[in-house]
């Protein structure tokens, strides 16, 4: 229930409602009574072809994986790290006001992604790999909408629908974990 929410509303948020939801939910340390590890797939339908998205975290990896990890017709991406915002805040630095023009946390160029493509098909073991700039998150933007919601009455950055459709996910993550089964999504109330 930590970083899952937030994995599950990302791929919402790019590929819409899923049609199937696939889930290994367990306990990976030998410590503990909760569980901590999970690996889940979506299944989405783009044009009539499936797409897969799979995520999973655990906490006893002894090397980082990838946080992003994507395979296309035509190449892959592949991003190690986390969003730098969250340590560097809990670490007590000092946020640059919203609007001030100030840089906010640009990664480094070694925490780039790569991009692996094939630039041409007909010759799909000569690849190009190229570095792609992280674009910069901003938690302040989320955090000041919130603000101006409650104040002013603007829209929410995150609707009710949205977290009810991430439950949802996770309700129907649990039962094909139980079960040992794909789980369907159903379209009512999405």
């Amino acid at each position: 229930m930590d970083l899952g929410p937030h994995l599950i509303d990302q791929a919402l948020l790019l590929f819409g409602k899923p049609e199937t939801v696939q889930a290994s939910i367990r306990r990976d340390r030998d410590k503990g009574s909760i569980e901590d590890a999970f690996d889940l797939a979506l299944t989405f339908y783009r044009d009539g072809r499936p797409v897969r998205v799979e995520l999973g975290g655990t906490l006893i990896a002894a090397d980082p994986q990838p946080r992003f990890l994507l395979h296309g017709t035509a190449g892959s991406y592949l991003k190690y790290g986390v969003d730098p915002q969250e340590p560097v805040i809990v670490a007590g630095a000092k946020v640059p006001p919203l609007g001030s023009g100030e840089p906010w946390l640009p990664e480094d160029q070694s925490a780039w992604g790569t991009l692996t493509v094939a630039p041409d098909l007909s010759k799909p073991a000569e690849l190009q790999k190229t570095k792609v700039e992280t674009i910069p998150g901003d938690y302040r933007s989320f955090y000041q909408a919130v603000a101006d919601a409650i104040r002013n009455g603007a829209a929410l950055p995150a609707t009710p629908r949205d977290a009810w459709r991430v439950a949802k996910i996770i309700e129907l993550a649990r039962e094909s974990n139980r079960t040992g089964n794909t789980v369907t999504v159903s379209p009512t109330g999405w």
